[in-house]
This record gives C-alpha cells, structure tokens and sequence, in this order.
C-alpha cells in the first residue's frame, strides 16, 4: 500500500528519526516532498565552476592509495547524529584517567560507524562521544574505531603556495609526513559543525586565530584506511599574502610546508614523504580544476588537471 511504499522511500533517501523529513505527511491530503531539489550535472574538471570530481577520478585516485579511500565531493555539509556516550568497562576508565594526565587536553571526539550514511544529502554521520584519552586506551588495546576530522587543503592564491603540515615525529602513524592541516570532531567547541572543526584546527595549527575562515570551498569525503578515520576535506581554503607570512607552526607540527605551484609536480614525485589521505586531497583538488586558485592557473606550465594525469 501507499504508507509502506512511503516508509521504504524514506528509509532509501536516509531519513532518521529526529532529522529534517525528506518525505512529510499533510493531513487529509497525502504526502509532499519538502527539501530542496537541485540539479547536479556532471562538469568538466576545469570549468569556471569547478564542482565537481568526476566519479572515473576517484575511481583512479584509489587504485594509487590503497590506505585512502575517495568517496567524492558533498554538496552539503556532513551531518553527526549523536546516540549518546559510548560505554566502556571500568578497566579502560581507569586507564583512560590516567591517561588524561599526560594530554594537553581531553577533549570530546566523535567515534562513528564503519560506513556514513552516503545516500542522503547531506550526507549523515552516526555518532558516539568518548573523550580522547579513552580512544587512546581503546588503540593501545588494539581496538581501532571509526572516528571523524575535519581538513583544510590551504592556499595562497597571491604568493601561489600550497600550505602543509609536517607532522611531529612522535605521531604513531606516518611521523613527519606532510599532511593537510585538521583534526578530531571535538563536542566542547565545534557544536556539530565539522565547518567549524576544520577551521579551528587550521587556525590552532598555524596560529592564527580569527584570521582563516570558511568561505565556499568544496568539501572532499574520503577515509583514512590505516587509522580509521573518516574526513572531510575542505578544497582550497585561500589566505591572504598577509595572513601567509604571518603563519608559525604549533606544539603539534615539525614545521610548516610551503609549496611552491610550480615545483608541486616535482614534491608529488618524492615517495614516502606525504600522508596518504593528503595526496589523494591533492589530486583531487587538481581534478576538480584546483578550486580557490586563479580561473586558468598552471602548475609548472600544466593545467591542474594535467597535472593530475601525470600521477593517476
């Protein structure tokens, strides 16, 4: 009947208790469909809109990481859906007190499911809270659980610089490589927004706060195989000459890395220095036409996608 076939509608667009209905029901009249309808047309990666990574893209970008897993550009930005604190036994507690210590802070992350609900638009993330010292027990123990950061691919699209973090060497999972600035979800202060996650991370990591903010960069998802850990990319976030020469490294980086557009083919091709996930950012921000940059800028005399062809 009509009821049942609306539920199985629902369920296949991603609809969860408690969130905005895709589907509602009118009284005495029947049923209306009450989000917005856009049209996604497949673009060319270096068109002047630049929005979209051809789903071929991804496709060849994974089969080059097989530790980074490219789902593609969202739309919107990711939803977390929290189900509550994840319950643990009085063993790692304790350990987790102990722990706590020895941290800077102890924040609030969120440890997710396996697979994020990517039907939907936005796509949902569903969530458990734990503070981070209790994750750091659950690792030690050999127990990996899904968690969830937010990026920033950084640029400065007047001095023509990509912008890096070198990560500290004491990280247990590629120590000194270069990576895309970013962090854990953290409940104190990102209040849901993984907007707000990425750009509080970059302005910790660089500081700069206050002087980095969103604009309308396009949002990468891919996972992070080695260390479980779901992100969400934003694509060419541009800072000013001024905000770039003021940048400095934090407590949590060796260094930052600057990167000239011209010589970045050439730092692609030095194996083993890149954080998986952050090359595969890379050249899916190539793919997509290098969004935040000039309308035809060009990387060492080739266009971005080009540039990307080199290496996939």
């Amino acid at each position: 009947n009509i009821p049942q076939q609306i539920s199985a509608l629902r369920k296949a667009l991603g609809q969860i208790q408690n969130s905005a209905p895709f589907i509602e029901t009118v009284s005495k009249t029947g049923y209306r469909f009450c989000r917005e309808v856009k049209e996604h047309r497949k673009l060319e990666a270096n068109s002047s809109i630049r929005r979209a990574v051809a789903s071929e893209w991804a496709e060849r970008i994974n089969s080059k990481f097989p530790d980074a897993k490219v789902y593609g550009l969202v739309h919107e930005l990711p939803k977390i859906v929290f189900l509550g604190e994840l319950e643990v036994s009085k063993e790692i507690n304790r350990a987790s007190v102990a722990i706590a210590k020895e941290l800077r802070s102890n924040s609030t992350v969120a440890l997710v499911d396996d697979e994020p609900n990517l039907i939907s638009e936005p796509v949902i993330f569903q969530a458990k809270t734990v503070k981070y010292s209790t994750l750091c027990e659950l690792r030690h123990l050999g127990t990996y659980p899904f968690t969830l950061t937010a990026n920033v691919l950084l640029i400065c699209k007047e001095k023509r610089m990509l912008i890096l973090d070198v990560r500290s060497q004491k990280i247990h999972h590629f120590p000194g490589g270069y990576h895309v600035f970013g962090g854990y979800y953290q409940d104190e202060s990102d209040s849901g927004d993984l907007r707000a996650t990425a750009f509080r991370e970059v302005s910790e990591e660089t500081k700069s706060m206050g002087l980095i903010k969103p604009n309308s960069e396009p949002m990468l998802l891919l996972l992070e195989k080695t260390n479980k850990t779901f992100q969400v990319t934003f694509l060419g976030a541009n800072i000013s000459a001024d905000v770039y020469e003021r940048l400095e490294k934090s407590w949590e980086s060796d260094e930052i890395r600057k990167i000239s557009f011209d010589k970045l083919k050439m730092n692609l091709e030095i194996e083993n220095v890149w954080v998986p996930s952050c090359k595969a950012a890379i050249l899916a921000w190539l793919a997509c036409g290098a969004p935040g940059t000039e309308e035809n800028e060009k990387f060492g005399g080739l266009t971005p996608v080009e540039l990307v062809s080199c290496f996939i």
